[in-house]
């Protein structure tokens, strides 16, 4: 198949250097789509990526496409794709699991030996892999738009964490951390029917949470939140505390904030090398179950696909502010003057 298409595309250069470029799309192999990207959102994730110039499992070498969060319609359709077809609406997620792995065999997807990602996002199309196409892609169903189905990647995260922690109606959920993913927690919280209190620093940000259902919002700066949280349950603590941070400390804080029985949810992610100390006499005599969690597992798209659909989750706050791939070096150097939970990145279309 000859393509003569263009595609103007974000590359990851190094530290706090991306450089939007055109190249040419190549012919696609067996088994693949070219998409064009509709909707693609910023990440707390490429935030950190485009400091440190990488990742170590998504970037693994430079120049690198970049951003991994969109929505787009197939253009496309290689030989060997049986489940897609031209102008199929649909997600793309950013992993695909092998199916063959020790993990994989019990369905831990997630945890795969060889599980591979894909960067692009901040393009004008996307080139998709034949293991993504068999595995990790979705379509989207047309009453979905597309800057709101863009945010099935990151509620998959959420979703796969609140299935592991097992949230119940009715129950205290505090959420370590404002930042987007912090959001998202408190929207499925709120979902499940459950009390979301969210901690952080940022004042706009909690003011923020409050208006997108959190029961109640502390700014550390301002108040001792394991004291607030042992006032207003009675001197109990919470009955799940999720750490949506990624630091060792607040780690360590969020085992203080639960109660006897309590469940506690390390979801950001710490650096390779570092350590927490564990009360120990708590997590044996009061049984605090402490967990792990990590990405997510594909057929928890669907459902977050679903939620979407329905209207579950109020996307509102994180879609509002639209830039184009020109903004993205000064939004990721803090230099957009308009705050925002994420942007809504669109490229015009060749």
């Amino acid at each position: 198949m000859t393509n003569t298409r263009k595609n103007k595309m974000a590359l990851l250069y190094g530290v706090n250097d991306v450089r939007v470029e055109e190249c040419d799309i190549p012919a696609l192999k067996t088994g693949e789509v070219l998409v064009k990207v509709e909707a693609a959102t910023t990440c707390g994730t490429d935030l950190k990526t485009f400091k440190r110039g990488g990742h170590p499992q998504i970037i693994k070498s430079l120049p690198s496409p970049f951003g991994h969060e969109m929505t787009g319609t197939v253009v496309e359709v290689a030989e060997g794709v049986a489940d897609f077809s031209k102008h199929d609406r649909v997600v793309v997620a950013n992993s695909a699991p092998c199916h063959e792995c020790y993990y994989c065999k019990k369905e831990k997807f997630n945890l795969c030996d060889d599980i591979q990602f894909i960067n692009g996002a901040y393009a004008q199309y996307l080139t998709v892999p034949a293991r993504f196409v068999k595995y990790n892609t979705h379509r989207i169903p047309d009453d979905l738009p597309f800057e709101k189905a863009v945010l099935a990647e990151p509620l998959a995260c959420v979703l796969y964490a609140c299935k592991k922690i097992n949230v119940q109606e009715n129950e205290t959920v505090v959420v370590i951390g404002d930042g987007p993913m912090s959001f998202l927690f408190n929207q499925v919280i709120n979902f499940k029917k459950a009390r979301s209190i969210v901690v952080g620093l940022d004042p706009q940000r909690l003011e923020w949470a409050k208006q997108s259902g959190a029961a109640l919002v502390m700014n550390t700066a301002e108040v001792n939140v394991a004291q607030e949280i042992n006032r207003i349950t009675d001197g109990f603590g919470a009955d799940v505390a999720i750490e949506a941070v990624g630091l060792p400390e607040t780690w360590e804080q969020a085992m203080a904030l639960v109660s006897k029985g309590g469940r506690v949810l390390c979801y950001g992610g710490c650096a390779k090398g570092t350590k927490m100390s564990v009360d120990t006499y708590r997590l044996h005599y009061d049984e605090i179950t402490l967990l792990g969690t990590f990405h997510y597992t594909p057929q928890v798209m669907d459902e977050a696909i679903e939620l979407l659909r329905h209207d579950s989750v109020d996307t509102s706050l994180f879609t509002s502010e639209v830039r184009g791939l020109e903004d993205l070096q000064k939004i990721f150097m803090g230099k957009d003057l308009k705050p925002a939970l994420k942007y809504l990145i669109r490229a015009s279309s060749v």
